[in-house]
């Protein structure tokens, strides 16, 4: 483990580090980060090694290790206007999945979801997706720690209801129930976005000045493609089922009643009801919409978010 926060060096994820030296931190030395101007010849190493094929050491400066916000997609680091940025680049396949992440992280915070500021960046015909880091300020560093250590470390099962459980324990008193909301609205989106990769290392907290602790800005929020039915984290009453019915059964958990659940439910419909808009402003090609479109717009996800909590109203009334 050590030998990992070593060579990782100061770009890594989160606050902890290693230092070559006991009186001061010196981390192991990296190369400049790339820059904007350098994005071709990134996209072309990334080609590279996923066709492994040989690397030159000149090119290996251009991925930068040690940086990890979610996702299996090949990413980076880069220098946006003296900010460091990840960034992630597509897989070779039909779809620009970069650009369609940066237009779903775009419609979350739409849906009133704090997210992590994006860019999506032209490169050779297609995009990649520049992902603002949340786990720096200026130059400092900035604790974070995933949900899978705080409800492993607790021996709870990986669950939206057991998360927002741990909010009310680590937040401060006064923020409990805007972060527990903030939670509840993003299980909502991914089940409605059809984002099933909504797995626990996919959420975050960040360590405040106080010792308190905050939800990080949602990240790596994309459509799965996948009509799985299931959300990788428990969602409610009927296990990770990925219906709004199952979103709203374990509302207490969220610190919420079942009016302003369903309240929320109804707000974030109605803003993911204009998807396609979204998306198609955003650049989004029309063969990627219509792509998308038999996911998000089948009678599974497309109509529960047509009938939004309206149905959730009538089956609470029919089981009085």
């Amino acid at each position: 483990m050590l030998e990992l926060l070593l060579f990782a060096g100061a770009d890594r994820y989160g606050a902890l580090g290693v230092s070559l030296r006991a009186d001061a931190y010196a981390p192991w030395g990296s190369s400049p980060m790339p820059r904007l101007g350098e994005l071709d010849r990134m996209q072309d190493v990334i080609r590279k090694v996923i066709a492994n094929e040989p690397v030159a050491e000149l090119e290996k400066r251009l991925l930068r290790p040690g940086v990890s916000l979610g996702g299996a997609r090949p990413k980076s680091l880069i220098e946006i206007d003296g900010q460091a940025w990840l960034v992630k680049f597509g897989e070779g396949e039909d779809e620009d999945t970069p650009l369609i992440e940066h237009a779903t992280m775009t419609l979350a915070a739409r849906c009133g979801i704090d997210v992590a500021q994006t860019r999506a960046l032209p490169v050779q015909g297609r995009h990649a997706v520049a992902v603002r880091r949340f786990d720096r300020e200026a130059t400092a560093r900035v604790h974070a720690v995933s949900a899978h250590v705080i409800l492993r470390a607790l021996g709870e099962p990986f669950g939206y209801p057991q998360l927002a459980q741990q909010l009310r324990r680590l937040c401060r008193a006064d923020d409990i129930e805007r972060q527990q909301e903030q939670l509840f609205r993003r299980m909502v989106f991914n089940i409605l976005m059809d984002n099933t990769d909504d797995h626990e290392k996919n959420h975050a907290l960040l360590r405040q000045a106080d010792g308190s602790w905050t939800l990080s800005p949602a990240y790596d929020m994309v459509p799965s493609l996948s009509r799985l039915g299931m959300q990788a984290m428990l969602v409610g009453k009927d296990g990770a089922d990925s219906t709004l019915h199952n979103a709203v059964s374990h509302c207490k958990a969220f610190g919420m009643t079942r009016r302003q659940a369903t309240d929320v439910v109804d707000d974030i419909c109605e803003v993911a009801e204009q998807w396609k808009a979204h998306f198609q402003g955003s650049g989004v090609r029309d063969a990627d919409v219509a792509v998308l479109a038999q996911y998000l717009d089948n009678d599974r996800l497309g109509g529960q978010r047509r009938q939004g909590a309206g149905a959730l109203r009538s089956s609470a009334r029919r089981s009085r």
